[in-house]
């Protein structure tokens, strides 16, 4: 009977194992089911003004007010809790035609720590920030175009007890409002592209023919050296300026006297013979002769080609070095 009792009792602990056995792999199931993460997603509101201090003479409208207008969008570059860096775009929700404007946001794991910065408009929003590349083409030349893509304002602040700070956006451009002429002839509504350079930045205007002025947003300069090129499809305009200096939160409306730009091709047998020069109205050949000096050379009050070390006489004869240069002729050198 011991004997029995034994072997039961073994039986037993066997079976009291099995059983706890069980329990501690349905516990380790248990713990593997972690619950799932989800996303804080809030809806947001801010309320941002311009500055009161902008320049009467900003050109955004004739008297010089910047407002807000309908279905506008400001984006918000934030820290989210995982320390990324995020944008979000809202849209205007009241304020339309004033200085004052609320704007809706939907964020995702707000980090309420870090400051946010408000870029308006939208558009000049890149991922993490202000992009600026985006002022390289501008396209439309108008007021309009310049309002809701260009005009850039920002500001950045510390969240209000976990609610969106309340900032007034700074201006960070300065706009020119530009009117061309040729000669005594406004050649504005003719254009159809320009560009402008400061020697760091480059600007092009994409446009239809229309009545100006060409709206243009730049980053400030000062004592800049400006470039300016202008087409109408057909005729091609420029000027050089110097000492310009464009301050942010201003407009200026200027008025440029442009020159008409030509070219032309003097070819001929040689390595360097065939060659295209531009040229402004009513350039000498002394002006010539300082632009391209490998190729035109002024002897005793003459202008000739020289390539190869050889002397060509331009349109096969000397010319006087203060002659203005024909645009409709084609030299060749033999």
């Amino acid at each position: 009977m011991k004997t029995k009792k034994i072997f039961l009792s073994m039986a037993a602990l066997a079976l009291v194992g099995a059983m706890m056995t069980g329990c501690s792999s349905d516990d380790n199931f248990a713990v593997e089911q972690q619950p799932e993460n989800k996303n804080n997603v809030v809806t947001l509101t801010a309320t941002v003004g311009f500055d009161d201090a902008a320049s009467t003479t900003r050109a955004v409208t004739g008297t010089g007010v910047k407002t807000f207008g309908a279905g506008d969008q400001m984006a918000v570059i934030y820290k989210n809790t995982s320390g990324g860096t995020v944008k979000a775009v809202g849209t205007l929700t009241s304020g339309a035609g004033t200085k004052s404007g609320t704007f809706t946001f939907t964020l995702t794991n707000p980090d309420k720590t870090q400051n946010v910065t408000y870029i308006y408009p939208a558009a000049m929003a890149g991922s993490t920030g202000v992009d600026y590349t985006k002022l390289n083409s501008q396209s439309g030349g108008t007021l309009t175009d310049l309002g809701s893509k260009y005009d850039l304002a920002t500001n950045s602040g510390a969240w209000n007890a976990g609610a969106l700070p309340s900032l007034t956006l700074n201006n960070q451009l300065a706009i020119l409002a530009i009117n061309l002429k040729n000669g005594s002839t406004d050649i504005t509504s003719t254009i159809t592209g320009m560009t402008l350079g400061d020697g760091t930045n480059t600007y092009s205007v994409t446009r239809e023919a229309a009545a100006g002025p060409i709206y243009v947003a730049i980053q400030p300069t000062t004592s800049a050296s400006i470039s300016i090129t202008a087409t109408d499809g057909s005729k091609n305009y420029a000027k050089s300026l110097t000492g310009k200096d464009y301050a942010a939160n201003n407009g200026y409306s200027v008025s440029w006297t442009v020159k008409q730009q030509y070219s032309f091709t003097f070819t001929g047998p040689y390595s360097h013979a065939s060659l295209k020069m531009e040229f402004y109205e009513g350039d000498t050949w002394n002006d010539m002769a300082a632009k391209y000096p490998t190729y035109i050379k002024i002897y005793s009050g003459k202008a000739s080609f020289y390539t190869d070390g050889f002397i060509y006489d331009s349109k096969n004869k000397m010319v006087s070095a203060t002659a203005q240069i024909d645009p409709n002729a084609t030299y060749t050198v033999q």
